[in-house]
């Protein structure tokens, strides 16, 4: 699916409501990342993360709720964190805040991940960092977080890690 097409996005909800009848979750990972910095990249550039990053989410969701609609659902999103994954203290927040409005957790997807296409050698070391905290430090937090509420309510959940394409090499 080319999520810079709204035509292509509308076929993928069509194939789905054929195919499933409704969507349980909907993960939206279509960022696109530029080397430039935003104010001086090319209109292309920032065409295309506008295209991807702002539209595609915004009919993702509109299609989502839809089918939860015409599924019987009440087609309420679900709540929206903000959460700097290099801050510890920020994913006890959001974990803190999900206890507080949810009460638990059934699924926990760890989609979150960036790279640096830096090599070893001549890479900065903050980046090093920075990286790490997001693919794995975060990543274990809130596994640590998540498997602790579903233990509250019974044991039972799922967690899914999904890894960004150089992590399969």
């Amino acid at each position: 699916c080319d999520l810079t097409k709204e035509s292509d996005i509308l076929s993928m909800f069509q194939e789905i409501r054929q195919i499933y009848g409704r969507v349980d979750i909907c993960i939206n990972n279509a960022g696109l990342g530029y080397d430039e910095p935003l104010l001086t990249g090319s209109t292309a550039e920032f065409r295309n993360m506008l295209d991807v990053n702002v539209m595609a989410m915004c009919i993702c969701t509109q299609l989502v709720v839809q089918l939860m609609q015409e599924n019987g659902g009440d087609g309420q999103i679900i709540h929206i964190s903000r959460c700097d994954l290099t801050k510890e203290s920020d994913i006890l927040s959001m974990f803190q805040e999900v206890r507080q409005i949810y009460g638990r957790v059934d699924i926990c997807i760890n989609n979150a991940g960036l790279g640096y296409d830096e090599p070893l050698l001549t890479g900065s070391t903050s980046e090093f960092r920075n990286m790490l905290d997001v693919n794995v430090m975060a990543l274990c937090i809130c596994t640590k977080l998540a498997v602790q509420l579903m233990q509250e309510n019974g044991g039972d959940g799922q967690i899914i890690h999904i890894s960004r394409y150089p992590g399969i090499y």
